[in-house]
């Protein structure tokens, strides 16, 4: 996957790499502990390439996405921005470095989301 994106992420990067629980009906998500944060963050900072490439042939999915593995707390509070989402177009919403960040305009600042305080301020 790695290659596919240019990502120059070698195998010697990887601690270890496995899957986690079984999902009824969906494949089982993959977890990987890099040795070093260069090669996180050269895969973290290209993943949104994989959204031109189709993985069928080598992985057996059409699509292949790239998430942060978040404390409970962040995780929860990640899930939570989406539900704002619906009602405004505009937003864009993702996580770095374990951080949620929200950005409500093309054009606006990025806003780091600590509580679910900050998620009432923004909506309002």
């Amino acid at each position: 996957m790695a290659t596919k994106i240019d990502a120059d992420v070698r195998e010697e990067d990887i601690d270890i790499c496995h899957r986690l629980n079984k999902k009824m009906g969906k494949p089982r998500p993959i977890i990987i502990k890099f040795n070093n944060y260069d090669a996180k963050y050269e895969l973290y900072s290209k993943r949104l390439r994989l959204r031109k490439i189709d993985f069928m042939d080598s992985l057996g999915t059409e699509r292949v996405f790239v998430n942060e593995n978040l404390t409970s707390r962040r995780s929860l509070l990640y899930s939570k921005v989406p539900k704002n989402l619906k009602d405004n177009d505009n937003w864009t919403t993702w996580t770095n470095e374990g951080k949620v960040f929200l950005k409500t305009s093309h054009t606006g600042r990025s806003l780091r989301i600590k509580t679910e305080e900050d998620l009432s301020k923004v909506k309002s």
